[in-house]
């Protein structure tokens, strides 16, 4: 999935968008995870892919109305 995302993101050759990944380890750092992407003064999140990481991300960006894009399923 971080191969595709870094592909698309070099077709547009766009130089403005940086990605940055953070690790939530199947729910288990979500938390941490959310903190270290505001702290690196993120604009939007893309995931993660479980639920359970989900809720804890709301509730750490929430705070901060940071647009979260999640690829969960359920």
């Amino acid at each position: 999935m971080v191969s595709g995302i870094d592909f698309a993101l070099f077709q547009t050759g766009n130089t403005q968008i940086e990605l940055v990944y953070f690790d939530t380890a199947g729910g288990l750092n979500a938390a941490q995870a959310a903190q270290n992407a505001l702290d690196a003064d993120i604009d939007i999140a893309i995931g993660p892919l479980f639920s359970a990481s989900m809720t804890e991300i709301g509730a750490v960006m929430g705070e901060k109305n940071i647009t979260i894009l999640s690829l969960s399923n359920n």
